[in-house]
């Protein structure tokens, strides 16, 4: 009877006889088991799958029109030939078990397979699944297949499903081992450029190797296997690895005759000893390792004349004799041993050798080791290793636990690296001295410059306390740079001794006599006295130490060569005897009276600069001078240095400098620096025609046409000036830096034939036309910041710009800028710009400024993946996402734009500054893990939750002004905060910032703040020390009355309390260092603690209950005063201050 589920597409029938196929509907699958069938070409078509088991078929004629079978089953049936499938080419499951089939080529074609299964069949050959690539499981058992080889090539069927167990007719034992063994590890080949390689491992059925030449694996690996036989002999095999393994007997392995690598470790040779001699067959062995075996004699490997390496460790060897005459070896490990004599004296071809944990007790035979670069001794009885010094190749000495007293070779060793002594144990050590090991550690940081000019540089070394492990090194110059802890307990030997960057504070003790040369630049020494004797320095250097006196240097007269700036020094009298002196800057200190230089007519290079020289009349007669600085002093006059015509360099920048033409004589000037001066002529400079930099900027010069014959300049410097022709400059073409900014120019045509230049700056002229720059095609630096430039085309094909500013300019199209790939800095800002699709291709930009623009897109940035900063403040911006893969940011303003939501700033932890004022943000959790901010700016939003920030310890400024916020706890941490804004919020409790001690700047005004206790800690609310800048606390519109929490503040700057309520100010008096004070609209009425703070500058006191002003006469220094809105009667105490007559007139 059919069963016809038609719902389930499903047709089936079970133990019917003479059975005629007729099945209704959509068949999908069709199933018939113990049946008769006789129609095999009246199951549907539609079916997909067809399972057909015990039913007496004997041809598959009628299938064939089945073309859409996937799925097929003709199982213990009596089919013999299967040529009705070869037009099945969508099946991948076939199961014809239990036929008669003799022959599978018809599945040649069916390529889809990946199920086969054909046991008990009349199989001679399955050639087919050469074919058949998708294969992953096949059965095969119970045939009578003659040759298995194409498993052996097949590498796509899992080998766990293949079934070639069952022992076919004519098959042995052996052979069904060698087919399963084959069928298990074919897939385990591993074919890379170091050939192809199989890692067997316990595995308990591995016996024979012979399976290993049907999968030409080169390399074979084996690990802990049981009964492993060499018997059979795989040719082909090259590398053979056993460890751990059961191996019976070495019978065998002689066949191996491509071997070049062998291993047998882990005891396997200790139970196998009496055939040993086998291996000694294997003559292209050229790697043997038979480490941890037990053995007592290797000298049966005397006969492997191809062997180079040898690891015979961890065995029972008392004597290596055989090894004497193996000349090709270059390694030998024979560790862990028993051996007393070591007799490897003629293989100098070693260049390893480890002898360790043996009983040896002399090398001195090893010393034709010429080529040995490791040698490891330790763990001996050795005494003695003078014969190192012959090993004039070796690197690395290992000489831990033996009884060697003497370890002077090792200094006197050309190349032997010997950082290992400082991890050796103590009983190598006893007889060596500290300075001995500190020498041992700096030898192989020694230079050896030409002349033999032995160097040792030490740097950034905590421990570096004594010097006098130098007598071990034979140094012509010891450099110490970043050491701290230095002093001088015993004599230095070196010729030249250079100290630099240790917060040296003292040269007390130090013994140099030798020294010709001493180098200690940049330390914190303030007494040089120890000098005093050291008559024989020929050049010496003290620049950036605390010296004020420089008597102890009064008799070194051979000195050629003194440094002293950056110092403290007023007086240069000692100086005067120096008259061999060649070279002397003492630049950067307080001298005023440079007299005692007059003597020193040998001078060539002279550095005054930066101290408060007036007059330089002391140098009229040093003519060698090639070398003169002498900016930062208060000169006006240099007609003293007129006869100096060997000058080449001349430094006078940042002086009073108005007349040139004693430089007129100097005609072999190169460099004539005189920025920052009061010059408007420079007509006597019309000759120097030598100069290569000339550097005017800054002074009054408005006429340039002196310059047109200095043809040689390469540099010129003339910004900050009155110039408004540039025509003269037309004929200096070998200018490569210009810079003109800061001027009157309009007209740039000059600079048209300029095409060497590669900085060109003309930022804050009147330029509109820069056609003239086209062909500058060498440009790197351009910058034309604040012109009126509209139009860029001729900036399209300067390539090579890697730094381009034009801001503040009316440039709207940018478009120009599209193939400036190689910029790295540029610069739109304030211009109307508002497409910034030409910039998408500029992926190498680090820094980007396009803030006051028109911009409300910016999706072209977002391939910009190596910015480090980014200005978009003041813009349309409202959606932020093509900034969310900019994760190199450490600097990002999006200030006064539209944006909402910061959710694309989540990721970007390398920022460091981040400015988001003036936008409409209510959220700020994105940046909670952005806690390497130092600055963040975020007033004027919608923030009312500041939690968020409650990690970010490392913030120095935090703005939080205008927004709505009313607790501060997440601030508590933040102790590196300089600078707070809290202005116009909502906050009555700041008991949070009582720890935040660094405070500079705090403001909390407009708030709903009573109680200002919680501020008492905050001492340091002042000007910080070194910087000019004024810092304050602002409490203005608050609800304070008590001002005691501030009575401690004595050195605040500014302070504002205006609008709150407070009656009594008695707590002011101390604050002299207060310059600004604003307390109006309060409730006071007695000013007299204000009479003592007399560094006021502006005082503010309207509208409060004030009659008296008798105390402000005293405040001297008040420019600004606003009194009005009180009850004053009498302004007499005020009326004759000279620094507010304004406000005095208007009283009048």
């Amino acid at each position: 009877m059919l069963s016809n589920n038609q719902n389930n597409n499903y047709c089936s029938t079970n133990g019917q006889t003479n059975f005629i196929i007729e099945c209704v509907g959509n068949i999908k699958k069709f199933r018939a088991e113990k049946t008769v069938l006789f129609q095999l070409d009246k199951i549907p078509q539609e079916a997909t799958s067809v399972v057909i088991i015990n039913c007496f078929i004997k041809t598959c004629n009628g299938l064939s029109f089945n073309t859409n079978i996937t799925h097929l089953e003709l199982v213990n049936n009596n089919i013999r030939n299967i040529q009705e499938l070869d037009q099945m080419r969508k099946l991948n499951y076939l199961d014809l078990s239990g036929n008669s089939v003799d022959d599978v080529s018809p599945l040649n074609e069916c390529l889809q397979i990946k199920v086969l299964k054909l046991a008990n069949n009349k199989l001679t050959a399955i050639d087919v699944i050469r074919s058949l690539n998708l294969l992953q499981d096949l059965d095969i058992q119970n045939n009578f297949i003659e040759t298995q080889e194409p498993l052996y090539s097949h590498h796509n069927f899992n080998v766990h499903w293949v079934s070639v167990q069952q022992k076919t007719d004519g098959q042995t034992e052996n052979e069904i081992y060698t087919i399963n063994m084959i069928v298990k590890y074919r897939n385990s080949v591993v074919t890379d450029k170091n050939g192809s390689q199989l890692i067997i491992q316990n595995d308990q059925e591995l016996v024979s190797l012979g399976f290993l030449m049907q999968l030409k694996a080169l390399k074979v690996y084996i690990n802990s296997c049981h009964n492993v036989s060499f018997v059979e002999a795989p040719q082909n095999i090259t590398l053979l690895w056993i460890f751990d393994s059961d191996i019976k007997s070495l019978h065998g392995i002689e066949k191996y005759q491509r071997l070049t690598s062998l291993t047998l470790r882990d005891d396997i040779l200790n139970r196998i000893s009496y055939n040993l001699d086998l291996i000694s067959q294997l003559q292209q062995l050229q790697y043997l390792d038979i480490a941890q075996n037990q053995l007592e004699d290797i000298n049966w490997v005397s006969e492997l004349n191809a062997l180079t390496y040898i690891n015979a460790s961890q065995n029972q060897i008392s004597q290596i004799t055989g090894l004497a005459c193996m000349k090709n070896l270059t390694y030998v490990d024979v560790s862990y041993n028993n051996i007393e004599s070591i007799c490897l004296g003629e293989l100098t071809g070693l260049k390893e050798l480890n002898i360790s944990f043996n009983k040896t007790k002399l090398i001195n035979n090893l010393g034709r080791l010429v080529n040995l670069e490791f040698l490891n001794i330790s763990n001996n009885l050795i005494t003695e290793i003078a014969v190192c010094l012959h090993m004039v190749s070796l690197k690395e000495l290992r000489t831990d636990n033996n009884a060697i007293t003497d370890f002077s070779m090792i200094l006197q060793h050309p190349n032997i690296q010997f950082s290992w002594l400082a991890k050796q144990h103590n009983s190598n050590l006893l007889f060596v001295t500290e300075d001995f090991i500190i020498a041992l550690k700096y030898k192989n940081n020694i230079k050896n410059l030409k002349n033999n000019n032995k160097i040792l540089k030490i740097q950034n070394e905590p421990a570096l306390v004594d010097l006098s492990f130098t007598k071990y090194l034979s140094l012509n110059q010891l450099f110490i740079l970043n050491c701290k802890n230095i002093n001088f307990k015993q004599k230095i030997y070196c010729q030249i001794l250079h100290i630099k960057n240790s917060e040296l504070q003292t040269i007390e003790g130090i013994q140099i006599n030798e020294f010709s040369q001493l180098l200690l630049n940049s330390n914190n020494i303030s007494s040089i006295q120890p000098l005093t004797t050291m008559e024989q320095l020929i050049n010496l250097q003290l620049s950036g130490n605390q010296i004020n006196d420089v008597q102890p240097l009064r008799n070194l007269e051979k000195l050629t060569l003194l440094q002293l700036s950056q110092n403290l020094i007023s007086n240069i009298e000692p100086l005067s005897n120096m008259i061999n002196l060649s070279v002397l800057d003492i630049s950067v200190n307080k001298i005023s009276n440079i007299a005692p230089l007059s003597n020193m007519v040998k001078l060539t290079e002279l550095e005054l600069g930066s101290n408060q020289l007036s007059n330089v009349e002391p140098l009229s007669n040093m003519l060698k001078l090639t070398s003169l600085k002498l900016w930062k002093n208060k000169i006006i006059n240099i007609k003293p240095l007129s006869s100096m015509t060997n000058l080449s360099v001349l430094n006078i920048n940042t002086n009073q400098i108005t007349d040139l033409q004693p430089c007129s004589n100097m005609i072999n000037l190169t460099i004539l620096q005189a920025n920052n001066n009061q010059i408007s002529s420079i007509e006597s400079l019309q000759n120097l025609n030598k100069l290569t930099t000339l550097r005017l900027g800054n002074n009054v010069i408005q006429n340039v046409q002196q310059l047109r014959n200095m043809i040689n300049l390469e540099e010129l410097q003339l910004q900050q000036n009155s110039i408004k022709d540039i025509d003269s400059l037309n004929s200096i073409v070998k200018l490569t830096n210009l810079q003109l900014w800061e001027n009157q120019i309009t007209n740039i045509e000059p600079l048209r034939t300029m095409i060497n230049l590669t900085v060109l700056r003309l930022s804050k002229n009147k330029v509109s036309n820069i056609e003239p720059l086209r062909n500058m095609v060498k440009l790197i630096d351009l910058q034309l910041q604040e012109n009126q430039i509209t139009i860029i085309e001729p900036l399209r094909n300067m390539v090579n710009l890697t730094e381009l500013r034009l801001n503040s300019n009316q440039i709207s199209d940018i478009n120009p800028l599209s193939n400036l790939i190689n910029l790295t800095n540029l610069q739109l800002r304030g211009n109307q710009i508002n497409d910034v699709q030409p910039l998408r291709n500029l992926e190498k930009l680090t820094l980007l400024q396009l803030s006051q623009n028109l911009i409300s897109n910016i999706e072209p940035l977002s391939n910009m993946i190596n910015l480090s900063v980014l200005d978009i403040s003041v813009n349309k911006i409202s959606n932020i996402a093509p900034l969310s893969n900019m994760v190199k940011l450490t600097q990002l303003e999006l200030t006064s734009n539209k944006i909402s939501t910061v959710e694309y700033l989540r990721n970007m932890v390398q920022l460091i500054s981040l400015k988001l004022q003036e936008n409409q943000i209510t959220s700020i959790e994105p940046l909670s893990n952005i806690v390497k901010l130092k600055q963040l700016y975020l007033q004027r939003n919608k923030i009312s939750n500041i939690e968020p920030l409650k990690n970010m310890i490392n913030l120095t400024i935090l703005r939080l002004t205008y927004n709505k916020i009313t607790r501060i706890e997440p601030i508590s941490n933040m102790v590196n905060l300089t600078s707070l804004g809290l202005a116009f919020n909502q906050i009555s409790n700041i008991e949070q910032l009582r720890n935040l001690v660094n405070l500079s700047q705090l403001g909390l005004n407009s708030n709903k703040i009573m109680n200002i206790e919680p501020l008492l800690n905050m001492v340091n609310l002042n000007e910080l020390k070194n910087h000019i800048n004024l810092v304050g606390l602002w409490l203005d519109s608050n609800q304070v009355t008590n001002l005691d929490a501030l009575k401690n503040m004595s050195s605040l700057s500014i302070l504002g309390l205006s609008s709150n309520q407070i009656e009594n100010i008695t707590p002011l008096k101390n604050m002299i260092s207060l310059s600004e004070l604003n307390l109006s609209a309060n409730k006071i009425s007695n000013l007299k603690p204000l009479a003592n703070l007399i560094n006021l500058m502006s005082l503010q006191l309207n509208k409060n209950q004030i009659n008296n002003i008798d105390a402000l006469c005293y405040l001297q220094n008040l420019t600004v005063l606003q009194i009005e809105e009180n009850q004053i009667t009498d302004y007499s105490p005020i009326l004759n201050h000279i620094n507010y007559n304004d406000f005095i007139t208007d009283l009048k």
